[in-house]
């Protein structure tokens, strides 16, 4: 038995061990996410909030992005998930970035319906409209392309929260993407995976659930954007 308890001590040593050494290899800012230029100058921003990549009914696929033109395996995701991400986004925008947002919801019934037609062809056709529409110099918008929930309790899951979603900024002017940010996180197995010991630390050894792991794909997006902070 005191072997037993030995063996796991020195195991648990050689992880800490390792974890150190791969950080100390590494240069300042590698693996870093963020922006290495100036804030962006905007007046008004509207934000759009984020769109299901796929509703509930379809079947997981490859999801053609109107607006990037990639595919991205996608699952589909209810629309009040969807609305629930978006209030947290833009709470978070509200709290931290030095802007004057607009939110989509406060702004519809001004702008023409026509305007917020999907279309698969004219995507960012129809963000410069809307952001013309309410006199703002750029869009941010967003898909979810996973929200898949805990299987299990936070300490013993069947299956892991795995969620995915991009966000971007987008000029009303030309069109053009100001920035990407995406967030692609499955919570994995300490012991198949050493570089999850810091994600280890933060879920303070439990299984979080997908609400939690997008809160914080929310905030390290934000976080990076290339906006004024307050």
């Amino acid at each position: 038995m005191v072997e037993k308890y030995n063996f796991q001590l020195v195991r648990y040593f050689l992880i800490f061990l390792l974890i150190a050494l791969a950080n100390g290899c590494m240069t300042k800012g590698q693996g870093e996410g963020g922006f290495s230029g100036p804030p962006i100058e905007a007046g008004k921003i509207v934000f759009l909030g984020f769109k299901p990549a796929l509703s509930p009914g379809q079947e997981p696929a490859l999801f053609n992005n109107p607006m990037t033109g990639g595919a991205v395996r996608s699952e589909p995701v209810s629309q009040s998930v969807t609305d629930i991400m978006s209030d947290k986004m833009y709470t978070l925008l509200l709290d931290s970035k030095d802007y004057d947002f607009v939110n989509l919801r406060e702004i519809k019934k001004l702008t023409d319906p026509a305007l917020f037609e999907e279309s698969s062809n004219d995507g960012i056709k129809i963000i410069q409209a809307i952001g013309k529409a309410v006199s703002a110099d750029v869009v941010l918008t967003g898909y979810i392309y996973r929200m898949h929930e805990r299987e299990g309790s936070e300490y013993s899951a069947g299956s892991p929260a795995s969620v995915a979603f991009e966000v971007y900024l987008i000029s009303v002017k030309d069109g053009s993407f100001l920035w990407k940010g995406r967030f692609d996180k499955t919570q994995k197995f300490l012991s198949t995976n050493l570089l999850e010991f810091k994600s280890f630390l933060k879920f303070k050894g439990k299984w979080v659930d997908a609400n939690t792991l997008a809160e914080i794909g929310l905030s390290e997006l934000i976080d990076s954007m290339p906006l004024k902070s307050k």
